[in-house]
């Protein structure tokens, strides 16, 4: 389960050495791609959606670090009268809310070691995105960094919604055909997957990102779902089906 949520501010001042060799490597978890520095990452994140998008950190240095993260909010999608866009994210197993920029609690990675192989939940970078209510172009940059020596630090970028990119050079998120019905519920609700018949992972998160239930989805159950909502208190919550390195995100409602 997501750690609490820090809202206590931060600020931690960069040098920028993008260019330089670093002592660590990124990459998407569990689809064999790697990141460049300055990499570019499109995502597709449909209007009041909810899209994480997993980083994963590895120390290939022959010594041991300590690793954090910084997010920059370049440019947040608006629709009007307050309803922005937001970026937020966990880890080294703690979540910050949006306006929360670097982490507190850092990472630290012996030789050869990545984030996914500590083996707790929420050590890779979980860059969670919510979309207003109308989508838009977002830009969210993240730095990792060596927290003894900032020069020792990788960035890359995430564009949200970005309808002019020509030449993706990455998109591992989709949006699949997942409805869920009814919505809002209170006891029951139903949830239909169209998915590539692959295994799949069904969590539902909380509004600040807590899991509060977990199942795995054979192949052959993939048509309707049945789940069983009545334990959970009302309010807002989050859908997600993970297929391999697919990630569909829906909001449901409990009343």
């Amino acid at each position: 389960m997501k750690s609490t949520l820090i809202v206590a501010a931060a600020f931690v001042t960069l040098v920028s050495a993008m260019d330089a060799q670093t002592s660590m490597s990124l990459s998407i978890p569990g689809s064999g791609v790697s990141l460049s520095a300055n990499q570019w990452l499109y995502e597709i994140c449909p209007a009041t959606q909810k899209l994480t998008t997993t980083i994963d950190v590895k120390n290939i240095s022959a010594s041991t670090h300590t690793y954090d993260v910084t997010r920059y909010d370049m440019k947040l999608n608006s629709a009007g009268s307050g309803d922005d866009a937001q970026a937020y994210f966990c880890f080294a197993g703690q979540c910050y809310d949006n306006s929360m920029m670097t982490s507190v609690v850092s990472l630290v990675l012996n030789p050869g070691q990545s984030a996914s192989s500590v083996g707790q939940a929420y050590f890779a970078l979980d860059a969670d995105y919510m979309e207003a209510t109308t989508a838009g172009l977002s830009i969210v940059k993240y730095t990792f960094f060596n927290t003894n020596n900032h020069n020792d630090s990788i960035q890359v970028t995430l564009r949200y919604n970005d309808l002019t990119a020509v030449g993706i050079n990455q998109a591992h998120s989709v949006n699949r055909d997942i409805q869920i019905f009814p919505n809002p519920a209170s006891n029951v609700t139903n949830l239909k997957v169209s998915g590539s018949g692959e295994i799949s992972n069904l969590t539902i998160l909380n509004s600040i990102g807590e899991l509060v239930y977990e199942k795995t989805l054979p192949a052959t159950e993939k048509n309707t779902v049945q789940l069983n909502v009545q334990n959970l208190a009302a309010g807002v919550y989050f859908v997600q089906v993970r297929e391999g390195k697919f990630l569909t995100t829906r909001k449901l409602i409990i009343e």
